[in-house]
C-alpha cells in the first residue's frame, strides 16, 4: 500500500499495537485480520494484544504472521493485566496504540498515557446504548486522554460525542469493509441444500437472521413478527443463526420459550453459530435485521455484498448504508408491525428483491472495500505520527 501523500518514508518500521478485550468471534474481532493483512508489512511491525485470551481470531492472525499476545485477564478487576500491558508497551516501544471495545479503550487511554505512547487511538464499534451510568462516567473521565476516536458509523460517532464526552475534533468516521468468500456452488444448489438441511419444504421462502444471540439484536421483535408474516405467507420459514454470548445462555432460552408460547413450531429454527454464512445467505430469500442498537453490523455488509435483499431496523449506522432507502427496506426499532409488513412486501415481490439486491451489491462494491478502510487507517496513523514529529 502506498504511503499517504505528503509524508516521508519512515526510517524504521512503525510499531503498531492493536489492543482488544478478547479474540473470540465477534464483529470488532473479525475486522482485525482483514485490516492488518492490508497494511504494508514493510512499514508496520504489527502486534495484537488481547486483555484476556486469544481465541480463534488469534489463531487466524498468527497464520497471517501477526504477533499475538494474550494477557490472560480473568475479570475486569485484574490489575495485574495493566502491569503486563505497561511492560509490553515499554519493552516494544510502541508508536501507535489502537484499542477496540469498552474495556480496551479505557485501558489504552490510561496505560497508554502512563507509558507515553506517542499516538493513542480508540474505536467505537456501536452506539453504546448498553452502557449504564458507571460506564458512561468512566468514558467521560477518560475521553480526552486519547488522541483520536474512530467510529464505524456516523451514528456511533455522534453517540460518543453526545453521551461519552468525546471532543468532536478528535472524532473520525472510518467504516468497516466487507469481504465475501467466492461462490463455489451455484445459487440454486445452495437454496436446495439449505432447505434440505433444516427440513424446510423446497418451495418455502426463507427469511434469514444472523448475529450473536444478544438483546442488542432484538430477536424477540422478529419472533413477534413471525405470526403476522405467516398469516400472509404461511409457508415462510425463519432461520436464526448465531451463538449465545451470555454465559448461561439466558437470552437464548428466553427466545426459545417465547417461540413456544407463540406456537411458532417449525416456522422458526435456531441454528446456532455457523461458519458458512455466505452460503446460507445465497440460499435464503432475504435477511431480516431486528436490532435495537448497532454500530455498523458486519452481517448487513455481508448481505449487501452477496446480493441478499434486506429488511433492517434503523439501529445505529444501518440507515447510513441504505443509500436513501434505495437498496434495502428500513423500519423503526421495536416496531413489530412495520417489520412484518416489510418482510411480507419483499417475500411477495421477487422483482423488488432482485432490484434491492442489485443496488446493495453495487453500493458495497463502490463504498465498502477493505482496501478503502485500510487506506484510511494508514493515512490517519501516518498523519498523527507526523504531527508528533515521529516521521
Amino acid at each position: 500500500m502506498p504511503l499517504a501523500d505528503g509524508y516521508p518514508l519512515p526510517d524504521r518500521q512503525i510499531r503498531l499495537l492493536h489492543l482488544i478485550t478478547g479474540l473470540d468471534i465477534g464483529g470488532a474481532e473479525r475486522q482485525l485480520p482483514h485490516i492488518l493483512r492490508r497494511l504494508d508489512a514493510a512499514r508496520y511491525q504489527l502486534i495484537v494484544c488481547s486483555l484476556t485470551t486469544d481465541g480463534p481470531i488469534g489463531a487466524e492472525l498468527r497464520q497471517q504472521g501477526v504477533e499475538v499476545v494474550a494477557l490472560g485477564a480473568r475479570k475486569c478487576t485484574d490489575l495485574g493485566v495493566l502491569v503486563r500491558l505497561a511492560r509490553l508497551l515499554r519493552r516494544r516501544r510502541v508508536d501507535i496504540l489502537h484499542a477496540h471495545l469498552f474495556h480496551s479503550n479505557v485501558v489504552a487511554r490510561l496505560i497508554g498515557r502512563v507509558c507515553r505512547v506517542p499516538v493513542i487511538v480508540t474505536s467505537e464499534h456501536e452506539t453504546g446504548v448498553w452502557k449504564r451510568l458507571p460506564q458512561l462516567l468512566i468514558e467521560r473521565a477518560t475521553a480526552r486522554l486519547g488522541d483520536r476516536v474512530i467510529a464505524v458509523s456516523q451514528a456511533a460517532g455522534d453517540w460518543a460525542v453526545r453521551k461519552q464526552g468525546v471532543p468532536r475534533d478528535r472524532l473520525c468516521v472510518i467504516r468497516a469493509g466487507v469481504s465475501v468468500p467466492a461462490q463455489t456452488t451455484d445459487r440454486e444448489s445452495l437454496r436446495h441444500r439449505l432447505r434440505e438441511e433444516f427440513g424446510f419444504p423446497q418451495d418455502a421462502p426463507v427469511v434469514l437472521s444472523v448475529g450473536r444471540i444478544h438483546p442488542a439484536k432484538g430477536y424477540e421483535y422478529l419472533l413477534a413478527a413471525v405470526p403476522i408474516v405467516r398469516a400472509s405467507v404461511p409457508e415462510a420459514r425463519f432461520l436464526i443463526v448465531g451463538g449465545a454470548r451470555d454465559k448461561d445462555g439466558a437470552y437464548l432460552k428466553a427466545l426459545i420459550s417465547r417461540a413456544e408460547r407463540l406456537e411458532l413450531g417449525p416456522a422458526v429454527t435456531f441454528a446456532g453459530a455457523r461458519e458458512d454464512i455466505a452460503d446460507l445467505m445465497r440460499g435464503a430469500d432475504m435477511l431480516a435485521l431486528s436490532s435495537i442498537w448497532e454500530g455498523l453490523p458486519n452481517v448487513l455488509l455481508e448481505a449487501m455484498a452477496v446480493g441478499l435483499p434486506v429488511v433492517s431496523t434503523v439501529a445505529g449506522g444501518c440507515a447510513e448504508l441504505s443509500d436513501g432507502g434505495k437498496n434495502m427496506r428500513l423500519v423503526p426499532i421495536k416496531d413489530v408491525r412495520a417489520l412484518a409488513a416489510a418482510i411480507i412486501e419483499l417475500l411477495g415481490d421477487p422483482a423488488l428483491r432482485t432490484s434491492l439486491a442489485a443496488a446493495a451489491q453495487e453500493f458495497a462494491e463502490r463504498q465498502l472495500s477493505w482496501d478503502t478502510t485500510a487506506a484510511a487507517l494508514d493515512s490517519l496513523y501516518t498523519s498523527m505520527l507526523a504531527a508528533r514529529g515521529r516521521l
